[in-house]
């Protein structure tokens, strides 16, 4: 029986309207009356952790279990993304065991059924490290657990991955599984030959510091030190570079492509980055404020040629000229993947040309609700954007002191293809911040005149 819930709810589908809701009960009875011997599974996604998904999965298979309906096993999909099994995400070591003793305790066998691991973007090394940890968590928590009887890979190569359907991915150049697409052993791979050779007391395939090299989350501490001011007339304290920014509140702003009602906020720029051609003219100086109703942003690029329109900017946006800012308003600053009140805000040079329609991009943007404006100047653009503290997924309430996750990204191109890549985050030394929250740096609320 496949994916019988959605959400939390009974799927509608053809055998529930035309039999009712004991569908499940018939088929797992006819099944079992076919071939005693055969072992029966409940199969769905999105329920290998403990959610409310998982939790009406469990209501389904006890009560199965309780009237004695023949069922012999739940298979946990697995379809995660890079990040979801780090600890405090989503799928960490302690909610996949946790999901795994309340059903095994039923008296049923738990499989790892189509595990892949998706990701944004193109592939990089740091990408497959990841990817590989996040496999290699997942079959260490299974062989530690007395129920998981199986661990199944979605797919041999990556060659051949449904993900690479736009109707199931809308990253084309996806390589989830464990061999590339000439099928040729990946990080993933080693990482879980890694886990069962442990597991069986052979020898390791990776050394103690490769494994502890591959499991790195990216997290990092972030200290807040004392407060100090360059310049006395500013509403915030300096900023501590690449780590913290002070957001002075409240102070009011107008989306008007005007920088005269951000006197006295702090700047910062940012010059620097993984991607820097070699006769780079390019930098971004941006700041933060908050009122008492958005948390403002303010960029102002400097940049001899800009490009942009050249790009499906739902797709390829960050490969012309753009800004990106980052928030994570979860309170969770340590989360390793994207979840609901994470989001990736990429607003576009292009929006120059759109006054009254900008285009918002990156992951989870649309939570952010954000408003911007773009406007070109004599030796680049300026872009200023509103956050909402209030949107239907985050309630941010600044407070002296109080912290956000952070980040700020430029991109610049000089022809068909980006060329340039800062970023003020000094944990995010390799464009990891569209995938890894836990890279972010900090945005610390300044309450004006403290």
């Amino acid at each position: 029986m496949n994916e019988a819930i959605d959400n939390t709810r009974m799927r509608d589908v053809a055998w529930r309207r035309l039999i009712g809701d004991d569908y499940i009960d018939f088929a797992f009875q006819f099944a079992h009356e076919a071939d005693p011997d055969a072992l029966l599974f409940y199969n769905d996604y999105g329920a290998e952790g403990m959610n409310p998904k998982s939790d009406r999965i469990y209501e389904l298979v006890s009560d199965m279990v309780a009237r004695g309906v023949p069922i012999h096993g739940v298979g946990l999909q697995t379809h995660i993304t890079i990040g979801d099994t780090a600890p405090n995400a989503y799928l960490s070591p302690e909610n996949l065991t946790a999901n795994l003793n309340r059903l095994g305790e039923l008296g049923l066998q738990v499989q790892i059924t189509e595990m892949d691991v998706r990701y944004a973007g193109n592939t990089t090394d740091d990408i497959l490290r990841r990817q590989a940890a996040d496999y290699h968590r997942v079959m260490d928590t299974c062989l530690a657990s007395e129920y998981c009887t199986a661990f199944i890979a979605w797919g041999v190569t990556d060659q051949y991955s449904w993900l690479k359907d736009a109707r199931y991915s809308s990253n084309p150049n996806v390589e989830p599984l464990l061999f590339d697409a000439d099928y040729q052993p990946k990080p993933a791979y080693y990482a879980v030959l890694d886990s069962l050779a442990r597991a069986a007391g052979m020898s390791p395939i990776l050394n103690d510091a490769e494994l502890e090299a591959m499991m790195d989350t990216g997290v990092r501490e972030v200290d807040i030190p004392d407060a100090t001011f360059l310049d006395p007339e500013q509403l915030a304290p300096d900023s501590v570079d690449g780590a913290v920014y002070y957001a002075a509140f409240p102070v009011s702003i107008t989306l008007d492509g005007r920088t005269d009602d951000w006197e006295n906020i702090p700047r910062v720029t940012v010059d620097s980055g993984p991607q820097l051609p070699s006769n780079n003219d390019t930098s971004m100086t941006f700041a933060a404020a908050a009122s008492d109703q958005y948390l403002y942003f303010l960029a102002e690029v400097k940049d001899s040629n800009l490009v942009y329109g050249l790009h499906d900017p739902a797709s390829e946006w960050y490969l012309e000229d753009s800004v990106e800012f980052y928030i994570n308003a979860t309170g969770k600053l340590d989360a390793t993947s994207y979840a609901p009140g994470i989001a990736q805000i990429g607003i576009l040079a292009a929006n120059i040309t759109l006054p009254d329609v900008p285009i918002i991009a990156g992951g989870n943007s649309s939570d952010s609700q954000v408003e911007a404006v773009a406007v070109e100047t004599d030796d680049g653009y300026i872009i200023e954007a509103a956050v909402p503290l209030v949107t239907d997924v985050w309630s941010i309430k600044p407070r002296h002191m109080s912290e956000l996750g952070f980040q700020a990204h430029l991109n610049g191109s000089s022809g068909n293809d980006r060329d340039t890549k800062l970023i003020w985050s000094l944990y995010d030394t390799q464009d990891q911040s569209w995938t890894n929250p836990a890279v972010f740096g900090r945005l610390v609320f300044w309450f004006e005149g403290f």
